[in-house]
């Protein structure tokens, strides 16, 4: 049921002349608040999303502070006793804070930081009690601003690309996701500030992909519209007669291949059909012409066909069907139609 901070902290709160009961840990607002005598306002230590501190590395180890060997310094002493030089001018510790750990290679205290391999836990003390008494933090936005950022950047990204072709969009995407992870570096080295960087670039690749995707599925139905319109019937759905002519023409590319595969065509009309239309009118026509289009495709294989040669006039082309076949077939149809009751 108590709170115990870490080392550095501690320390650099005693240096500030905070005393104990003044430092406060608030983790509903990601903070540990110390509070100085004749300060109004207390000086806040910025905590990350779970609670940790982000330590601000310097620099590498030995670089911004100096650190001398604790066996120099007490040979020093020992050769300023006997009047000698010393190796060290123990002078250079008056009026200097003073952190004494383990610094050998192997040691449990060194560990890996984000800008060297190894570092000695003398060393973050250091850091950490530097940027307390600097006031010099390193600050995590909360995750509600990179959620906004998210938002905004997959937003953005998404209506820029919609309007651009796959070359430039990959360009644009490039552009976007480099710019955002400047922006990004940039945030931190001159403010301090991290802001989640990997995700928003993430989320630009992705709307890239989401984006040229669906424009390529909008390309690919268009031109099998586009496709359908040229060579269909806009009434029956059967294919007109300009696209079934080049189908045909299609059967007699390969004369070898012809002269063992039979081919026949049938041709066929409405009866009465000019008489119906006058009668009940073109919309009464049209739907006639539809039912029987309907009729013949239902007859006819996949491999068969089926054409619209112009007002009530059918074509059926059969791969690899004789006369007797193709005559079966058209008995089929006309009794069907003969069957039909139009209403």
């Amino acid at each position: 049921d108590r709170i115990t901070y870490q080392l550095g902290i501690e320390v650099g709160a005693d240096l500030l002349g905070v005393e104990g009961e003044d430092i406060s840990f608030d983790p509903a607002r990601h903070r540990i608040s110390l509070k100085r005598a004749g300060r109004e306002k207390a000086e806040n230590v910025p905590l990350d999303n779970e609670n940790r501190l982000i330590v601000n590395w310097l620099g590498k180890w030995g670089k911004e502070f100096k650190h001398y060997s604790y066996i120099d310094v007490i040979k020093s002493y020992a050769s300023i006793k006997e009047g000698q030089k010393p190796l060290i001018d123990l002078n250079v510790f008056k009026d200097k804070i003073c952190i004494i750990g383990l610094t050998a290679a192997g040691l449990i205290d060194i560990k890996p930081i984000p800008i060297e391999s190894a570092y000695p836990a003398v060393g973050t003390n250091a850091m950490i009690i530097s940027s307390i008494l600097t006031e010099n933090f390193i600050t995590e936005v909360p995750n509600w601003v990179n959620l906004l950022i998210l938002i905004i950047v997959s937003i953005l990204a998404t209506l820029v690309l919609c309007d651009h072709r796959l070359l430039s969009g990959i360009m644009i995407t490039m552009i976007f996701a480099v710019s955002y992870a400047v922006f990004s570096a940039g945030l931190f080295v001159l403010s301090n500030v991290v802001v989640v960087t990997f995700y928003p670039v993430l989320a630009v690749g992705l709307a890239y992909i989401l984006t040229a995707s669906y424009t390529q599925i909008l390309q690919s139905i268009e031109r099998v519209h586009l496709f359908k319109q040229a060579t269909r019937d806009g009434l029956t759905q059967l294919y007109n007669i300009r696209h079934f002519s080049l189908l045909f023409e299609a059967e007699f590319s390969n004369a070898s291949t012809l002269k063992f595969r039979a081919l026949s065509v049938i041709m066929a009309d409405i009866d009465n059909f000019k008489s119906a239309n006058d009668t009940y009118g073109h919309q009464a026509g049209d739907l006639i012409l539809k039912d029987i289009a309907n009729i013949i495709q239902s007859k006819c294989r996949q491999l068969d066909v089926v054409g619209r040669y112009g007002g009530e006039e059918f074509i059926i082309m059969l791969s690899g069907a004789k006369a007797s076949d193709a005559a079966n077939l058209a008995e089929k149809i006309r009794t069907a139609v003969e069957a039909r009751k139009f209403r």
